[in-house]
């Protein structure tokens, strides 16, 4: 399976002039295809959150019901949870700097183009692009520090029901388990904003297509 931080290398790739070796309609289809696996990775994201949430509901709901059950569910969602915000924030590290360094070298190899049309027309879709990715790295910004007080609050929990894991436990966080709702709402909008800016680029990458 291509990863996130693949799929996104892949992306670099294409806008470089050099392309990492493949012609045009393949560097396209090659980076389409690696973004739209990266879109999937996002929402693949969401859906672990929700099934994060999900779980504490079940738990928080019904305190007196398969209370062991339930708190392994929960745990066992959050830890699923915590690896995919844990590669979105590597990655939001990293993609600021590896876009600067290949737009930088795209940007001196345009230098090399003898033509002024083609030279300009190069100029444009590089500065285009470069706006692209720019809105692309906000986003997993974004998305990075939307998931910190998220995490926050379910380890919080976590924790807490992992030394008293009672009816009388759970009534007590429910004030932390409501407030980590709302937090989780707001990283949904986050994470739904990154996935569209993806599904946008990567229409506007598709061999034909300029948007």
């Amino acid at each position: 399976m291509i990863t996130l931080s693949r799929a996104l290398a892949l992306l670099l790739c294409l806008l470089t002039i050099g392309g990492c070796g493949s012609n045009g309609p393949a560097r396209s289809k090659k980076a389409s295809a690696g973004m739209t696996q990266a879109r999937n990775e996002v929402n693949k994201g969401t859906a672990q959150l929700d099934a994060t949430m999900a779980s504490l509901a079940a738990m928080t709901a019904e305190p007196q019901k398969d209370l062991p059950s339930r708190y392994a569910d929960f745990s066992s969602d959050l830890a699923e949870t915590r690896a995919i915000a844990a590669e979105t924030g590597e990655k939001a590290d990293r993609m600021q700097t590896d876009g600067d360094d290949y737009f930088a070298e795209w940007e001196k190899e345009v230098g090399d183009i003898a033509n002024e049309d083609i030279r300009s027309m190069s100029t444009d879709r590089r500065v285009e692009l470069k706006a692209r990715f720019k809105e692309i790295s906000t986003s997993f910004t974004k998305v990075k520090a939307a998931y910190a007080p998220v995490l926050s609050d379910l380890s919080d929990i976590e924790r807490h029901l992992g030394n008293d894991l009672t009816p009388a436990a759970i009534t007590a966080i429910t004030p932390v388990a409501d407030k980590a709702r709302r937090s989780a709402d707001d990283l949904r909008i986050e994470t739904t904003a990154l996935s569209a800016r993806i599904d946008n680029l990567v229409a506007t990458l598709a061999p034909g297509e300029r948007r």
